[in-house]
């Protein structure tokens, strides 16, 4: 009986560390809709372009032509920026900058889900003698995401409107996708 009143008594934890992992779960649940959504660049309905869409992972033509491709060959629908259809457009659709900002967003991703790992563990009292490296970890972990979601939007805002990357930039927007990425940076 008496080592059952030992089990408990644990200090709680602090509420600022509960208000500080509510907020890194909304942040990963915003990198979650961005990260997987088509549509960080879209094209204005007014403008009747044949570009729709562009996530980090799919773009949406719609009947297509590239003009420095040597086949009448028109694309059309959403498919995934590495499918078969998109294979001979894949080095104009994926530049440099873009697979940069692709492997930022994923890793990211990878640090955003890790914090959540490190904040739950510390919020469940798990091993407590280690709290201070796991609070540690997590604000390393939650740095290299600020600093990995800034540089993906600092890339894609600066390099998504070039003239040698799609067409007719100007009639482009960027979209509500990118718009969460900014929100769950802050």
């Amino acid at each position: 009986m008496a080592s059952s009143k030992y089990l408990h008594d644990y200090p709680p934890s602090s509420g600022l560390l509960l208000v500080s992992g509510c907020i890194g779960f909304f942040a990963t649940i915003l990198v979650l809709f961005s990260f997987s959504s088509p549509f960080w660049l879209e094209s204005y309905t007014e403008t009747y372009s044949n570009f729709k869409r562009l996530g980090l992972w799919e773009v949406c033509f719609d009947e297509f032509r590239f003009p420095r491709y040597q086949y009448d060959k028109r694309f059309h629908g959403c498919h995934s920026i590495y499918s078969q259809e998109y294979r001979v457009i894949q080095e104009w659709i994926l530049p440099g900058w873009f697979m940069a900002v692709q492997a930022f967003m994923t890793l990211a991703f990878i640090f955003c889900l890790s914090t959540l790992g490190c904040i739950s563990v510390v919020l469940m009292r798990y091993h407590l003698r280690y709290e201070i490296y796991v609070i540690m970890a997590a604000c390393i972990l939650e740095s290299l995401t600020a600093f990995c979601l800034l540089m993906s939007i600092a890339i894609f805002g600066a390099r998504c409107f070039d003239r040698d990357w799609l067409l007719y930039p100007n009639f482009n927007h960027l979209s509500w996708s990118f718009a969460e990425i900014g929100r769950a940076h802050v």
